[in-house]
């Protein structure tokens, strides 16, 4: 019996492991009670997370129960509510705030069905307050609405070929907060120092609101100033620097006395010295508090603190090198660009995922993170922090058009999302620089001047250095107010002598500004074919062995590589033939941290070790002979039809010379073989269908290429079948025949409708001859089929060439159709053109019209054509 019980207990305790992995490595884990506090570290705050089950649905009728955080698949607004209960004894005593750690993109917030405001965040944290006047003793209802980006906010954050999945829901918790009834709202400090850093001298604003103070009680007050009390309150407010570790109190300021009003915010200011603080570093990353107290008559009301670092960050050009430093030591920027997502939970990434990431890339030797496509998670900056990991913020402008960048809606967005950005993580010493940009050219207009707007704004409120990201083959920099530039390799350089020429082009015109690279590859997780392979687990590590000895090589400031871990797209991939096209597969690790080569690679280059040994193998790029057979078949049935059949020929022959008596013998109803005519119609199809598919075939590991398939096909569902099928050429070159042929019959219908309205008489069997043998041009196409795929091998300039020669026939073909209607219907000729090129331009400016209001479309084509220019 004892025997079996102990059976059970291990059982039990096996099940109790095993739920408790799963839930650790493919669940979320709410933030435990220390890691609330250190987000709001105060004792005199009740802070509670609103982690748990809510109620979700997208039409208020329809629920179903979530949990929160959750990052969900909804590309609509959403609507989020929870009924919560606050102890009567708190209720009255305290002011209740919601603190959310991150919504994107808005949120609108009712509390008891009374609205309370629509907010901003875009992943950023945020705090609002609920008014008194709505809570009830008995249970509290929430509500948010939380609203995805829409217009040019939308474009500018969806239209980007890898961009992180956009997700919906409230991926970050929420905390319900009640502060006394007067408190520390908020603190911001700037430092000074002297040159050897052994002085510094903290400047801190502290901003010390109040709600209804009579509330704070007698208890605090004499009898005396009970009256005046109930319409103003002096409190006793200090502040003092203290040692994280020990809460040694190392500098304090003098106390000030303070009259505050009921619902009112008052600034005080600070100055504490500091003598021989630790200095901030990676190696050392000491840490102390700015902490404030509110008393009156000696009892504290409310306590509230921060961590903060001593550090300094600049730039110089020193020895003929340009540097970034940290407390006057030059930095060697080992970085990583970092997107928080993970496989089982999306971008709703627990605590203990955040902190074994960062372990990882120290573990690595990387010294920076770049955090890509969000704002980061305030705890993430935490950890950065205590384990000393510098940061580089970005502002959410990646890859945009000027034309966009120039709207007065994006501008007074970006300008709130800074202000935001600004407020919650300015006092962490592990954000060094804030970048503004990413992808824009300097050249417009629009971008100079939204540069200066940016910069305008963070220098006002930050000592951090400001920087922006530049694709590879840009010529000029816009400089003011910048510090240093990161160039982003975008892979138009297939070999490494010519990447080597670009990086030191680009360090001339970047001049005596520091300067990173960022650079990275895509590749197929499963490839192990060598470095001889493009897409191969080798090629990612051969390619970061040779990028990284260039760039150390040119003496730049340090690199970037992108990115530290995979992550889930928002568009399918083409340039990777890979199972999961949505999933980008550049990172140092997979979805699930497991590491690759590149990782043992680039952590041998970050600490001077011994690189691993990478195999060749061998790899020679297909050159499908499919397009080369086929339209040698279809050569061959054009020369059997035009050998067998004389009347063929002669029908060949007349559409092109004698073009009127041909469609005339079609009107006047004379026999032509229905069959060759099928036939034909099968022929100009599959021509038309090869000619396509060999471009898109040659171009499917191009991104630019990628791009324009984006920005022409907005359904990624679509884009999926399309990219599967390009890299099975076979059976797109199937399918696209069907289509075109299917096509034929389109407009023969059309045709037939309109001789309906002409009182024409015409058989359907008459229009679709019309409208194949109109299509005869096309055949010019089939010679150049044969061998296209070897010519565009040889130069892709000939892509353009041949285009150019596409377009003008199917200009032709437009017109030899509306030609023939003209003659079959017996209506003048120019009746026919006008009405034809009439319809055809009002039915694709409708069109054109259609995706210039969803997507921007002229501004990201004009952006598409300066990424070839500057290619």
């Amino acid at each position: 019996m004892i025997i079996n019980y102990y059976k059970s207990l291990r059982l039990f305790l096996i099940v109790i492991f095993l739920l408790s992995v799963q839930n650790l490595y493919c669940g979320y884990s709410p933030l435990t009670a220390e890691e609330i506090y250190s987000l709001i570290p105060s004792p005199t705050r009740y802070v509670a997370s609103l982690y748990g089950k809510w109620e979700s649905s997208v039409n208020e009728k329809d629920w179903v129960s979530v949990t929160i955080p959750y990052s969900g698949k909804n590309k609509d607004a959403i609507i989020y509510k929870r009924t919560i209960r606050i102890d009567d004894r708190l209720l009255s005593k305290l002011v209740w705030h919601l603190y959310f750690l991150g919504v994107d993109d808005q949120v609108e917030v009712y509390f008891n069905n009374q609205y309370i405001g629509k907010y901003l965040s875009t992943m950023t944290p945020f705090s609002i307050r609920i008014p008194e006047r709505m809570l009830t003793n008995e249970s509290n209802t929430i509500k948010l609405v939380v609203l995805p980006a829409s217009s040019a906010s939308k474009q500018m954050k969806e239209q980007n070929i890898y961009t992180k999945k956009i997700t919906a829901g409230i991926p970050r918790e929420v905390l319900l907060i009640g502060t006394p009834q007067i408190w520390a709202s908020q603190i911001k400090q700037k430092m000074r120092h002297n040159d050897n850093f052994s002085f510094f001298q903290v400047f801190a604003d502290v901003n010390i609101s109040s709600a209804n103070i009579q509330k704070l009680g007698p208890a605090l007050l004499n009898d005396s100033v009970q009256k005046k009390f109930n319409i103003k309150g002096d409190v006793l407010v200090d502040v003092a620097i203290k040692r994280k570790e020990t809460g040694e109190i190392i500098s304090r300021a003098s106390s000030q006395r303070v009259e505050i009003a009921k619902e009112r915010t008052v600034t005080l200011s600070y100055g504490l010295p500091v003598n021989k603080p630790v200095l901030w570093t990676p190696s050392n990353p000491e840490l102390y508090e700015i902490e404030v107290r509110i008393t009156k008559n000696g009892q504290l009301i409310d306590q509230y603190s921060h961590d903060i670092g001593f550090r300094n960050i600049s730039t110089a050009f020193v020895n003929n090198r340009a540097g970034i430093y940290l407390n006057d030591s030059l930095l060697d920027i080992k970085g990583l660009d970092y997107i928080e997502d993970y496989y089982a939970t999306g971008n709703t990434i627990t605590t203990k995922r955040m902190e074994r990431d960062i372990l990882m890339m120290k573990t690595l030797g990387a010294n920076l993170i770049c955090v890509k496509y969000a704002l980061p998670h305030p705890y993430f900056l935490k950890l950065c922090d205590q384990y000393g990991m510098m940061v580089m913020v970005e502002l959410p402008v990646c890859n945009v058009p000027h034309q966009l960048v120039g709207l007065n809606e994006i501008r007074v967005k970006i300008k709130n999302i800074t202000d935001l950005m600004l407020t919650e993580y300015s006092n962490h010493p592990s954000i060094i620089a804030w970048g503004i940009s990413e992808g824009l050219y300097d050249d417009e207009k629009d971008v100079r001047d939204f540069t200066d707007m940016m910069t305008g704004i963070i220098k006002k409120w930050s000592s951090n250095l400001i920087y922006k990201t530049m694709n590879f083959g840009v010529d000029s920099i816009y400089r003011n107010n910048i510090d240093f530039v990161i160039f982003k390799d975008n892979h138009d350089y297939n070999d490494f002598e010519k990447i080597n020429n670009e990086i030191f082009r680009l360090k001339l015109i970047s001049k005596d500004m520091p300067s990173l690279i960022d650079y990275g590859l895509q590749i197929q997780p499963f490839n192990h074919n060598g470095f001889s392979d493009p897409a191969s687990l080798e090629s990612q590590a051969n390619y970061i062995s040779n990028f990284y000895r260039i760039i150390k090589a040119q003496r730049f400031a340090g690199s970037l590589f992108r990115s530290f871990n995979d992550y889930e797209l928002n568009h399918p991939l083409l340039i990777l033939n890979n199972n999961n096209l949505f999933v980008g597969t550049n990172g140092l690790v997979d979805m699930k941290r497991q590491e690759r080569l590149a990782f043992l690679t680039l952590q041998s280059l970050f600490n001077n070790e011994k690189e691993p040994l990478l195999n060749a193998g061998s790899y020679n790029e297909k050159n499908p002979l499919f397009f080369m057979f086929l339209s040698l078949f279809l050569v061959g049935v054009l020369i059997f039809l035009i050998k067998r059949f004389r009347r063929f020929r002669e029908y060949v022959s007349r559409s092109f010379l004698r073009p009127f008596n041909f469609y005339a013998d079609i009107r006047d109803q004379r026999i032509m073989s229905s069959v060759q005519t099928f036939i034909l119609g099968f022929v100009l199809s599959i021509t038309l269908a090869i000619f396509l598919v060999t471009i898109l075939y040659y171009y499917k590991t191009n991104d630019k290429a990628e791009y324009l398939l984006m920005l022409l096909i907005p359904s990624n569902g679509l884009l999926e079948i399309i990219f599967r099928g390009i890299w099975m050429p076979e059976i797109l070159t199937l399918i696209l025949s069907l289509i075109f042929f299917g096509f034929i019959f389109l407009i023969a219908g059309i045709i037939k409708l309109f001789s309906l309205i002409v009182k024409g008489r015409i058989y359907y069997s008459d229009t679709y001859t019309i409208t194949i043998w109109s299509g005869v041009p096309i055949l010019a196409l089939l010679p150049p089929d044969i061998i296209l795929s070897r010519l565009l091998f040889l130069t892709p300039v000939i892509t353009w060439i041949i285009l150019v020669l596409a377009v003008i026939l199917i200009i032709w073909v437009l017109l030899r159709t509306l030609k023939a209607t003209a003659i079959v219907f017996d209506i003048p000729i120019y009746r026919s053109y006008i009405i034809g090129i009439g319809i055809t331009g009002i039915a694709g400016a409708a069109f054109f019209a259609i995706y210039q209001y969803q997507y921007s479309f002229i501004s990201y084509i004009m952006y598409f054509f300066r990424l070839i220019v500057n290619s």
